[in-house]
């Protein structure tokens, strides 16, 4: 009975057990190949899947490298604006010192200025005291002289 099942009938003739066995198996042979090149293929696409695995963990090691660097340059760049906010602020006191060093100047033009005239007038009362104590000390002797004779007069 197994055997009838295997037999074919084609058109106008009918298959042999032996002819039936003989296509089963090239088609048999066939499916073989068939499976080798899957397998082949199969393997062949673990192996690329193995690949783009090492190149995915390779490619998220440089993503956290890159991360890290990318860490690194921000605290950097808050240093640099903490830095900058330091330099602004010391320019900004400079100005100040700047300003008040020019009035300082101004006050000390002023105080030289100032001095100057005050030594010219202390130079003019000089003299006119020298003056004064040369005319006081002519009439003093003068006076002396007149009361020396008045009193030999009396």
């Amino acid at each position: 009975m197994m055997f009838r099942i295997l037999e074919q009938e084609v058109p106008g003739k009918k298959m042999t057990n032996e002819e039936f066995q003989t296509v089963v198996l090239g088609q048999l042979k066939g499916f073989q190949e068939f499976q080798t090149l899957v397998l082949g293929e199969l393997k062949k696409s673990r192996e690329f899947q193995t690949t783009v695995l090492g190149e995915l963990k390779g490619l998220r090691e440089g993503q956290a490298k890159l991360e890290d660097r990318m860490t690194s340059l921000e605290d950097r760049q808050t240093k640099l604006e903490e830095r900058q906010t330091k330099l602004e602020e010391r320019q900004t006191k400079q100005e100040e010192m700047s300003k008040l060093l020019s009035a300082v100047v101004e006050q000390t033009a002023d105080l030289t200025e100032f001095k100057s005239g005050t030594n010219r007038r202390l130079d003019d009362l000089s003299e006119e005291r020298m003056s004064m104590q040369e005319i006081l000390g002519e009439h003093g002797t003068e006076i002396r002289t007149l009361r020396r004779r008045t009193a030999k007069i009396v």
